[in-house]
């Protein structure tokens, strides 16, 4: 099996944990990087022994040698940089959220659909042992039909580090912009990965059709 040309947009924190990954996956190969900071590509990029460097994306894009991009950018940005990738003719794997509003996911699923690319969200609770075991149990009837499904979460900080991981800005934040920002980025940026794996469990014969999916936030 020949491997897979990659790649990646964005060697920030979340960047370099994939390309961390993909070294573990003989099959993967990562043809590229492009960051703004061009000085920090190059340096992952040694680290890795990764030999092309960008500072802009679209030049990476142009290669007719890689066939698969991941896009690891702030959500605001997964939107235009993967509709440019999938119009050059690669295949998208980015980073969750999906995107950081609906009608930029749209246009990507939408751009994805027309160009006959693949594009798969990072959402790793779909693929987690845990949610394997629950769709065993589901399709073998040992939970009956079910109705209705709750997940709890708990988050011991406040932003989700929009401001860098950890930070104290990010931490301590109270003024009321900020609590209702918190609200919003704690939903698209974690709740996430509960939400996508309802559709995975709910899919048998006979299944309740979905009328509403809705989350809460309390405080301690």
């Amino acid at each position: 099996m020949a491997k897979v040309r990659i790649g990646v947009i964005g060697v920030g924190q979340i960047g370099k944990l994939h390309i961390d990954n993909y070294k573990k996956i003989a099959d993967a190969e990562i043809v590229a990087v492009a960051d703004i900071n061009e000085k920090e590509a190059k340096r992952v990029a040694g680290v890795h022994n990764i030999p092309n460097v960008y500072s802009d994306f679209r030049k990476l894009l142009k290669r007719d040698d890689i066939e698969a991009v991941d896009v690891c950018l702030h959500n605001n940005f997964h939107m235009p940089a993967a509709v440019a990738a999938l119009k050059a003719g690669k295949n998208v794997y980015c980073e969750k959220p999906m995107a950081g509003a609906y009608r930029d996911a749209a246009d990507m699923l939408k751009t994805a659909r027309e160009k006959k690319k693949k594009l798969s969200i990072q959402l790793s609770t779909v693929f987690a042992n845990e949610t394997k075991a629950a769709k065993s149990l589901i399709d073998g009837g040992n939970l009956g039909k079910l109705y209705h499904a709750r997940s709890t979460g708990f988050r011991r900080r406040g932003r989700p580090f929009v401001d860098g991981y950890g930070t104290p800005p990010s931490c301590r934040k109270k003024i009321q912009e900020a609590e209702r920002f918190t609200t919003w980025a704690f939903i698209i940026s974690r709740a996430c990965f509960t939400v996508s794996v309802i559709p995975k469990l709910s899919v048998y014969p006979g299944r309740p059709t979905r009328k509403q999916i809705w989350m809460t936030r309390g405080k301690k």
